[in-house]
């Protein structure tokens, strides 16, 4: 019998097939609302592509841009908007557990995540409706009243008739419409609005040129000309300039024409005597009951860096109704609650003003209870299915079977173990090799010496070792065809000046960059002096590079710019002035620099200090004094060693670690794995994949100790930049290997984290070698944290559970790669699809449950940071994304839309996901994120999501037939 129509409406609003639908319009939304805060600002995009039921995608918006951000493809489609999505999975969430879930206390988990996602979309739905967000700008020693909302203006009359007390009437902006004509006995003459700007450019004559349009008759702006604008950028410091032209009339005489914006800065006077009033275009002001003084703004910094450690309010809290009257401190994820609204600390103005964001939002603790709920629900369904599935798979077998197996795994662990021993005496001998000389001059106590640099004390090895790697791309110099270690390079740069100059140490790999200077062509490394020989070229190419708009900038200026912050490196290490090498012990509690240290050792009367001994040292150095060179720099290093001892632990240890160079070793590691477990699919399968499961072990040992070396050093979790993430996704990867390897020991999981080790520490390389938007780099420096970063809680909670997703994403995309290389090479093999389906299936549940836990707390993080749980902002889109492609891959895999192949499509589809969510976010320039951006990435980022598709598309080419005929194995991880 047929189904009806209606009944088979229900099963489609009710079907997964429906909820894959909805998650893949989730994610082009988001993808396009990422993208289109480019072009606007982060209001206009919330309300254009998530808070809306309609909008408008244009092709380019999900294309990446052409340079400048014009041009690309035209034209768009309609797409449904945000709360549209949100209603529709909300009606499939419940036709859903209506119509088909089994209320178990095996299905609790599901039940608990999807009644968690439930209260998350009403919560976003009150968020979106009632929540306001203002500003308070207080100067320091004045008082505020009132709040403003930067998104909404207003037309304020003001009557200044009552010295004490002035009396504002206020238009509304949504009255504030072209052609609108306002009559209230509250004002003293009729206002037309000729014409509202939602935003604007205010052009003066020479400005305008042929355009100029002066439309004011009366006012400030009689000789200016509006010209509509789009405003862009993201956060709550990113503000439109409205304008308006207005008409007066009284008594049916038309007063003027004024013209009305925030580019002015106070009010316009209309009229004089009794009727004399205040006109001014301002922000929306939301008055308070109570009243925030400023009493000390403190805007700390990094010593000897402008890089922000903290900002922090003392504010007094005035509130006469409740009988308040107490001081708060308010600063970087430490907000201040008062009567249903909370203050943040956004920004600043000058030294002496703070800024900061007010909310109020009904629905701020929702959030926080669904995704206690969803969190929950989603550990517990992932722990009951795990519990089961290792059951299952751990299931007892004969005893024949057991007997017949124990010695080849006996003489597979000596394997394993052999090749591990074997690995760490590899990583000995590597440790042992590269230590620095001792004779004739002791370069091992030179690189112990100490040095504030970019925030942070540390030894001058390190210094020394990124400023070569930065400067020239390797990690030494040469010397008269000699190689020549970083710390000697870096004190002949202190000591010898001018000497050290002559030294080809900056490269260029942009052959236009080396022709406009007019330097020596087919060269890539070049002396400083060569630069400051043609200061005046390299100048003014600099100037240009600089005045172009960062979005225009072509690979000349980009490279140019780069070079100039190689050169501005250069000078500040061979600038005493700018040099802190004396430390708090030796400077009356503080670093100083070491000019600081030469003058007051030189100062008339002054007695000798330890200090004398580094000074001298660097006299030997320049004169050539070894001897004497090296028993001054002893005798400095042992008083530091008495003195402060906590600080000269870490130099050494620091120095240690970076003549280990341990990630290196670890790549060289993980590609003799692959190497082996790639011959054990041809010969001796048992032993040479236990003996790289063995090198593996060893591997992840030695990545495991220099993750904890590195947090050590630098006293925060692993994951605090671009680097750090690049070198503890292998790690994590790596981890989840080693455990999976137990459970399914067929190498191949093995072989995909190695390779993903490999390449991952190869991005780490590169991106020690990225010198960013600062002189000192974006690498491996363990430099100081941005302020809204300088918290180890959200940090070791957010930061890192997030990176673990990317580790388990990466791996399941492997994996994806590998079921296709497989099938496509060797033919397809039933049993072996089977059971590499199954390993992709567990990594994505815990990419899933990873992710999204760190998403929340990602959300935690901004709501304590900013004011909000979630604002759309680029990064929390790229993870919100990760979330959910994982649970589309899951949904499709149970509609049995994706099946073995089709699972391992998607698994590489999530690699382009993955990268593009941890890089690609960066490379928008936009957002409360972008303080970690960078663009010198993009090709390869585009590169690597070519060879992603291609893969796909070799993954689509029918395969060979089956060599097993093997049903189904019922141990599945579902």
């Amino acid at each position: 019998m047929n189904q009806s129509p209606l009944r088979a409406a229900a099963r489609l609003v009710a079907s997964l097939k429906l909820t894959v639908a909805l998650l893949v319009a989730a994610m082009v939304l988001v993808y396009a609302g990422t993208w289109a805060q480019i072009d606007n600002d982060i209001w206009r995009v919330q309300s254009q592509y998530f808070y809306s039921f309609y909008t408008w995608i244009d092709f380019r918006t999900l294309l990446p841009r052409p340079r400048g951000g014009v041009g690309g493809v035209p034209g768009g489609f309609p797409f449904p908007g945000g709360y549209t999505v949100g209603l529709l999975m909300v009606i499939n969430l419940l036709a859903a557990h209506a119509s088909r879930f089994i209320w178990s206390w095996k299905r609790s988990g599901i039940i608990l995540i999807h009644l968690g996602l439930l209260i998350l979309l009403a919560g976003q739905l009150i968020t979106s409706l009632l929540a306001v967000e203002s500003q308070m700008m207080i100067r320091q020693g004045q008082t505020a009243q009132y709040s403003e909302d930067t998104r909404v203006v207003e037309l304020a009359v003001i009557d200044p008739a009552d010295p004490a007390t002035d009396k504002v009437t206020v238009i509304p902006q949504e009255r504030l419409r072209g052609g609108a004509l306002i009559d209230s006995p509250q004002l003293p003459w009729r206002v037309r609005i000729e014409q509202f700007f939602p935003d604007s450019r205010i052009l003066g004559p020479m400005q305008a040129g042929p355009q100029a349009d002066p439309r004011a008759t009366q006012g400030a702006g009689q000789k200016l000309t509006v010209v509509p604008s789009t405003a862009s950028g993201v956060g709550p410091m990113t503000q439109a300039m409205p304008s308006a032209y207005i008409t007066l009339a009284r008594d049916g005489k038309p007063l003027g024409t004024w013209l009305v914006s925030l580019f002015f800065d106070g009010p316009q006077e209309v009229g004089t005597g009794p009727q004399r009033r205040l006109i001014e275009l301002r922000h929306k002001r939301l008055y308070k009951p109570y009243s925030v003084e400023l009493l000390k703004f403190s805007h700390d910094r990094y010593p000897g860096t402008d890089i922000p450690r903290n900002f922090s309010s003392l504010v007094r809290l005035v509130d006469p109704r409740h009988h308040v009257d107490r001081q708060e401190l308010i600063w970087m994820n430490h907000p201040l609650y008062y009567r249903g609204e909370t203050f943040y600390q956004a920004s600043f103005s000058g030294e002496d003003t703070t800024v900061l964001q007010v909310v109020s939002n009904p629905g701020k603790w929702i959030p926080y209870i669904a995704c206690a709920i969803g969190g929950f629900g989603m550990a517990l369904h992932f722990l009951l299915h795990l519990i089961g599935f290792l059951r299952k798979r751990n299931a007892p077998t004969s005893t024949t079977a057991a007997t017949s197996t124990a010695a080849p795994t006996h003489r597979a662990g000596a394997v394993a173990w052999t090749a591990a021993l074997l690995s760490v005496v590899f990583v000995a001998t590597s440790y042992w090799m590269g230590r620095l000389p001792s004779n004739p001059v002791d370069l091992g106590l030179l690189g112990q010496v100490p040095i504030l640099l970019d925030g942070r004390a540390q030894p001058l090895d390190s210094a020394a070792r990124n400023a070569v790697r930065v400067l020239s791309g390797r990690g030494q110099v040469r010397v008269d065809g000699r190689a020549r270690p970083a710390v000697a390079m870096l004190a002949d740069m202190i000591a010898s000046g001018g000497e050290a100059q002559k030294v080809p140490v900056i490269r260029i790999d942009q052959p236009e960059v080396v022709a406009a200077l007019n330097l020596p062509t087919g060269e890539k490394l070049f002396s400083f002096e060569q630069f400051v020989q043609r200061a005046a070229v390299v100048n003014q190419q600099l100037q240009n590079a600089q005045t172009q708009e960062p979005t225009q900038r072509d690979l000349f200026a980009r490279k140019m710019l780069e070079l100039g912050r190689k050169l501005e490196l250069y000078q500040r290490l061979g600038d005493p002035a700018k040099l802190f090498l004396t430390p708090p012990s030796l400077a009356e509690g503080k670093w100083q620099t070491l000019q600081s240290a030469i003058d007051i050792e030189t100062a008339p009367g002054a007695n000798p200090s330890a200090l004398a001994g580094l000074l001298s040292a660097m006299f030997d150095w320049h004169g050539g004094q070894a001897a004497s060179f090296n028993d001054n720099i002893s005798r400095y290093v042992d008083w530091l060693s008495r003195h402060e001892p906590g600080l000269m632990t870490r130099m050494r240890m620091e120095m240690r670690f970076n003549q280990l160079q341990p990630f290196y070793l670890c790549m060289i590691l993980y590609v003799l794995a692959f190497i082996l477990i790639a011959l054990s699919w041809l010969v001796w399968q048992r032993s040479l994949r236990s003996a790289a499961i063995g090198v593996l072990w060893a591997g992840f040992c030695l990545h495991t100790l220099a993750l904890a070396l590195r947090m050590w050093l630098q006293g925060r979790p692993p994951v605090t930049n671009l680097y750090s993430s690049a070198i503890f996704i292998p790690w994590g990867a790596m981890g989840l290997t080693l455990l999976m390897e137990r459970i399914y020991r067929n190498g191949l999981g093995a072989a995909a984290a190695a390779i993903m080790g490999f390449v991952s520490l190869l991005i780490a390389h590169n991106l020690a070698l990225d010198i960013g938007q600062s002189a000192s780099g974006n690498g491996d420096t363990l430099g100081a944290l941005q302020a809204v970063l300088d918290t180890n809680l959200w940090l070791a909670t957010h930061v890192v559970t997030v990176t673990l997703g990317y580790s388990a994403a990466f791996l399941a995309g492997g994996l994806g790669i590998f079921y296709v290389l497989r099938n496509l090479l060797i033919g397809r093999d039933a049993d072996a699809n089977r059971e590499l389906s199954r390993m992709i299936y567990a990594v994505v549940c815990f990419a899933a449950l990873l992710s999204f836990v760190g998403t929340i707390l990602g959300g935690i993080w901004a709501d304590q940071s900013w004011g909000r749980f979630w604002g759309w902002d680029p990064k929390e889109n790229g993870a919100v994304l990760i979330v959910l492609w994982t649970a589309l891959i899951l949904h499709a895999r149970w509609a049995g839309l994706a099946h073995q192949r089709g699972v391992a499509l998607l698994a590489i589809g999530g690699n382009i996901v993955t990268a593009w969510s941890w890089f690609g976010t960066n490379m928008l320039g936009v957002g409360l994120h972008s303080y970690g951006f960078m663009d010198r990435a993009l090709a390869w980022l585009l590169a690597f999501v070519a060879s992603q598709i291609f893969l796909i598309g070799l993954g689509l080419l029918p395969a060979g037939q089956a060599s097993s005929t093997s049903p189904p194995s019922s141990g599945d991880l579902q």
